[in-house]
């Protein structure tokens, strides 16, 4: 039972690394047609001083945004459906 669904949740990482190139073709896309320049050797809002401003946080959230989407679209459910059981109702009392 456990076993599945750690199995499941494990078997998605190919979904997410799957979104994770996506989300860099996407926002590498926005980035592209934007015209958005970076003066660094590395990513991240660090280096948010030395690139072209709105255009690098357009992109950004472009391809954070198409991760998103995809995950969510691929994904599977990994819950388990159960039955509604009725649960009996235990009175635990504690005397001081």
């Amino acid at each position: 039972n456990s076993v599945n669904i750690a199995l499941g949740i494990a078997s998605s990482g190919l979904t997410i690394v799957g979104g994770l190139g996506m989300m860099a073709t996407g926002g590498g896309a926005v980035a592209g047609a934007l015209g958005t320049y970076s003066n660094a050797a590395w990513g991240g809002l660090v280096v948010l001083p030395v690139t072209s401003g709105i255009s690098y946080l357009i992109a950004l959230v472009a391809g954070v945004a198409v991760h998103a989407i995809l995950v969510k679209i691929l994904k599977a459910d990994f819950v388990e459906k159960t039955d509604d059981v009725e649960e009996d109702d235990v009175d635990i009392e504690f005397e001081f």
